[in-house]
C-alpha cells in the first residue's frame, strides 16, 4: 500500500543531494501485474488514475519545487579520476570508502580538472590517500584501509570520521 508518509520520507532524503531531476518509476500496472493491487502505481492496468497515489506525488513535487534548500558545505573533497581507480586496487579501496564515509560526513567529489571549485580551508584528498593541507594520520589511514564488514574496518571509519570532523571544527 502506498504510504504517503514514507513517499514523502524519500523526496525529503533525497533533497540532501540536490538531484537536478526527480524521477517516480511506479507509472502504470502491466496488464499481467503479479499483484492485484498495486496502490504504489499511479494508474491501474485498466487506465484509471489512483487518486491516492497521484495527490501523494503532485504534493511531494510541489514541495521539493518549493523548497529552499542550501547545500550543505563539503567537510572534504574528494579530487578522484573515477576511471583512474579502475584497475587500480589502491585507488579502488579509497574510492569505494569514500562513498561509505559519504554517508556520516559530507564529502564532495571533485574531478582533479575542475581545481577552481575548491574552497580554501577545507581539505583535499588524492586518489594516493594523500591529504591536503598535510594530514599524516589521515593520509596513513586511507592508504591502510582494512576490509568491509571487518571489526578493524568499523574501529578505522570510527578513527577516520573523527578526524575528518575536527577538519571542520
Amino acid at each position: 500500500m502506498l504510504d504517503p508518509g514514507e513517499l514523502q520520507f524519500f523526496g525529503a532524503v533525497a533533497r540532501r543531494l540536490q538531484p537536478r531531476t526527480y524521477i517516480y518509476e511506479f507509472l502504470k500496472e502491466k496488464f499481467d501485474e503479479p499483484y492485484p493491487e498495486n496502490p504504489g502505481k499511479l494508474v491501474t492496468a485498466a487506465g484509471q488514475v489512483r487518486l491516492p497515489a497521484f495527490n501523494a506525488l503532485r504534493s511531494l513535487f510541489d514541495e521539493l519545487q518549493h523548497a529552499k534548500l542550501q547545500p550543505e558545505p563539503p567537510g572534504l573533497y574528494a579530487m578522484i579520476d573515477t576511471g583512474a581507480a579502475r584497475g587500480n586496487e589502491a585507488a579502488g579501496k579509497i574510492n569505494s570508502v569514500l562513498y561509505d564515509l559519504a554517508a556520516d560526513f559530507p564529502i564532495r567529489f571533485v574531478p582533479p580538472s575542475a581545481r577552481a571549485v575548491v574552497r580554501p580551508g577545507i581539505p583535499v584528498l588524492r586518489l594516493d590517500g594523500t591529504v591536503s593541507p598535510p594530514n599524516p594520520e589521515l593520509t596513513h589511514l586511507l592508504r591502510e584501509i582494512p576490509p568491509p564488514g571487518s571489526p578493524e574496518r568499523r574501529l578505522w571509519r570510527g578513527k577516520v570520521l573523527k578526524l575528518l570532523a575536527g577538519k571542520t571544527g
